[in-house]
């Protein structure tokens, strides 16, 4: 990590509580319990499918968390897909450099040969969006989402 201002580890269900405030600075419509949720159903695959990781200073507190996953695409094969990106903004790129090299970590460590990131438009901001070019990353695609509303869960979900 850059410096090793920061240190990455996997997110624990127990954590979830201590995570909470920095999760509802992006998403204020997340109730507590919807997070522990999250972080519950996350948290339990096993780490070689997916899961959550945590990225701390060195006094332990949490500045970014993201959702990570494995799958196959048509374009690149097995690939690592960051999701749930939520990170706190602070100046300069050392945390968005911090992020990407545990992507990159990850992604070595479980054999990807591709990392894909997908984060909310509004929640990059350009300084971010120059480390990422910077790191090799470009857009490739556009996501679209709809809330089927008729699910009790919709309420629940974290974008």
């Amino acid at each position: 990590m850059p410096d090793e201002l920061y240190q990455a580890e996997p997110l624990r269900a127990r954590e979830a509580e201590g995570v909470y405030p920095l999760v509802s600075l992006m998403h204020p419509e997340m109730t507590l319990e919807a997070w522990r949720q999250f972080v519950r159903r996350s948290t339990r695959v096993p780490r070689s499918c997916g899961g959550l990781v945590a990225i701390r200073d060195r006094r332990g507190y949490v500045h970014a968390v993201f959702a990570y996953r494995f799958g196959e695409t048509l374009q690149s094969g097995r690939a690592l897909r960051i999701t749930d990106i939520v990170m706190g903004r602070l100046p300069g790129g050392t945390l968005p450099r911090a992020l990407i090299a545990c992507a990159e970590r990850l992604a070595d460590e479980l054999g990807s040969p591709c990392v894909t990131l997908d984060v909310l438009e509004d929640a990059v901001g350009a300084a971010d969006r120059e480390s990422l070019r910077e790191a090799g990353f470009t857009p490739s695609g556009l996501v679209m989402t709809r809330r089927l509303d008729r699910h009790p869960e919709a309420a629940a979900l974290v974008h």
